[in-house]
């Protein structure tokens, strides 16, 4: 007769689907209480126990294990290693009953985990190669298969993670949707929709790049955890996308051979999805070169230029500009404006960078068509909910982000939005100068002459920002919340600058310096909001902009001196009174920003003698 044995859990494996896919079945189970031990929960979220007088844990006692799904459990909790079983007495029901649990190794954490600092990164990516066994449904599948089903649930997966590392309140409830016949996507739906397959060649060569970076993302910062590092209240992935971008960007002729020799750079009837993501990890592995990735996580550091204020980027691009949302069937002749966008499923593919369909209705279906803008929103923890930490303190970094995400996606780009944490809130009743706002303009906006020869602002004067009741979105107020736990309390505004048009290979990092001393300094007013009624309130700014946009004139030299005393002034007092970046890099860039206002100046004076 078999020997039956009972085990006190008290984390994941509370959870039945954990359970089940651990060991195959689902145990009878009991309440439980564990005396004299305490239940560690690092600032990380991965838990363990440990001997400690007067403490209790609680969890469940599981019953009828035999010595086989013992030994499932103890590779499944790396026994010997990062835990040890030992037997112990625990209250059932007010009986003490003798049962197998799971204490910390705290020698073998450490030496696993690695220093502090590196915790959250060491943790993650042993839950991540647990949860990847997890959700694999076929014993005999490959590494290859098993590490392509994990790509295509990886955001649900980084989902899961988020959560256990903040204690959130649905983890079982997540668990439960994630572990539990997990469903991979499929592409028979595009095979039998004619309209669909005209674009099915540029979708699916989107959705594998996508697959390729996302893969290369994971082994860089697992290989340089320590190098690409930030502080938890902005983005993780931040500078290992930035280097994932950077050298895939680099490599890119060889990623599109290596697509080619594998036949994934077109639609193939014959293959499904997964066949598709088997080949992006093969193509990852090839790329990965520790040597060679080292040469850009260093050009990274080296050119790094944190501050003190957080920024925000989004990225919108469309193969026919403005036309994108109001496109009719078939204008676009590469994406259909991103109308099969979901049936490819793009939002899963492109989630690291928060990639999604932008139709400017402020509403994300995740199943349902639309025609807009594709956009990279750098820093969305989740599309659908509208969460979002900030991406950086560091312009460089941010113009970095901005220039590699355009020229990886080789979608015509079309716009940007800033997003600036300023320091000091807004007084909503005073408005701003409008010649700060049109030299604003003169750096980021878009000048060009109309069929006639006549110039204008298109951003403004073609209506590209102007909404359908006939407000301007210069800048906006918004909230931004991080997690499902931040969603409803109180929240400082940000102020989201839109106006500025968006071009491939443009040093963008002297304009958002010079939005950020601004900001500091003069802290002009949102000219709208995207969470409340502003009618109380008049913009006479807006006026002004909308004036000029028709028919640019030059600011006097006295406004762009007074801008550039302003932007200096912001910069040289941005870290409580002093400044956050070197002196050299201030003045380098204000006399960029000198230059650039001088030259779109001198040329509208020139026009205006004519």
């Amino acid at each position: 007769m078999k020997a039956m044995y009972k085990l006190f859990v008290y984390g994941m494996l509370m959870n039945d689907q954990v359970t089940k896919r651990v060991t195959g079945r689902v145990f009878p189970k009991k309440p439980a209480v564990l005396e004299d031990y305490e239940k560690i929960m690092p600032g990380t979220g991965y838990s363990y126990i440990l001997p400690k007088v007067g403490s209790v844990v609680e969890g469940y006692v599981l019953y009828g294990l035999d010595g086989e799904t013992l030994a499932k459990i103890d590779k499944y909790e790396a026994e010997g290693e990062l835990y040890d079983r030992r037997e112990v007495e625990v209250i059932v029901q007010g009986r003490r009953e003798r049962a197998f649990t799971y204490v910390g190794n705290l020698s073998g954490l450490r030496r696993f985990f690695g220093p502090d600092v590196y915790n959250d990164v060491r943790i993650k990516e042993y839950l991540e190669r647990k949860l990847r066994d997890l959700t694999d449904l076929e014993e005999e599948a490959t590494d290859l298969e098993r590490r392509a089903k994990s790509e295509l649930l990886g955001d649900r997966i980084e989902k899961l993670i988020s959560a256990h590392f903040r204690r959130a309140a649905d983890l079982k409830y997540l668990i439960d949707k994630i572990l539990y016949k997990p469903e991979l996507p499929t592409l028979e739906k595009i095979k039998s929709d004619p309209e669909a397959l005209k674009y099915a060649d540029f979708y699916i060569r989107l959705a594998v790049k996508h697959m390729i970076f996302n893969q290369l993302e994971r082994m860089i910062r697992n290989a340089f955890a320590g190098e690409l590092s930030l502080p938890s209240k902005y983005y993780e992935h931040t500078l290992t996308n930035l280097v994932a971008l950077t050298f895939m960007n680099r490599r890119a002729i060889a990623v599109e051979r290596l697509m080619e020799e594998l036949d994934v750079n077109r639609f193939r009837k014959e293959i499904d999805y997964l066949d598709y993501a088997v080949a992006a990890v093969k193509i990852a592995d090839l790329l990965f070169d520790p040597l060679e990735i080292k040469e850009v996580v260093d050009w990274v550091v080296s050119h790094r230029r944190p501050g003190k204020v957080a920024l925000g980027a989004e990225v919108e691009m469309s193969v026919i500009g403005s036309r994108a949302i109001k496109a009719s069937p078939g204008e676009d002749p590469k994406f259909d404006s991103f109308y099969y966008f979901n049936d490819f499923d793009l939002l899963h593919r492109c989630w690291k960078l928060g990639g999604h369909v932008d139709d400017h209705s402020g509403i994300e279906d995740p199943e349902g068509h639309t025609r807009g803008f594709f956009e990279y929103s750098f820093a969305k923890t989740d599309v659908l909910r509208d969460l979002s930490k900030p991406v950086t303190d560091d312009p460089w970094v941010l113009n970095q982000l901005i220039h590699q995400s355009v020229l990886f996606a080789d979608i015509p780009p079309h716009s940007f939005h800033i997003t600036i944490d300023p320091p000091q809130d807004f007084n909503l009743s005073v408005p701003a100068d409008p010649e700060m706002l049109i030299c604003l303009l003169l750096l980021g906006g878009d000048l060009r002459e109309d069929e006639k020869g006549k110039l204008h602002e298109v951003r403004v004067w073609e209506h590209e920002i102007i909404d359908d009741h006939g407000r301007i979105h210069f800048s906006d107020e918004n909230i931004h919340y991080a997690s499902e736990e931040e969603e409803g309390k109180p929240k400082r505004s940000l102020i989201e600058y839109k106006f500025m048009r968006l071009k491939s290979n443009y040093n963008y990092e002297p304009f958002i310096l010079a939005l950020k001393g601004l900001q500091i300094s003069y802290n002009p007013r949102p000219l709208g909001s995207t969470f409340r009624s502003l009618e109380g309130y008049s913009f006479p700014e807006l006026d002004e902009i909308r004036k000029w946009a028709e028919s640019p004139r030059p600011v006097s030299d006295m406004a762009i001196r007074e801008f550039l005393r302003l932007v200096r002034e912001g910069l040289m007092r941005e870290d409580d009174g002093r400044p956050a970046h070197p002196i050299d890099y201030i003045e380098y860039n204000l006399r960029k920003i000198e230059k650039r206002l001088t030259a779109v100046n001198d040329m509208l004076r020139s026009r205006r003698g004519r």
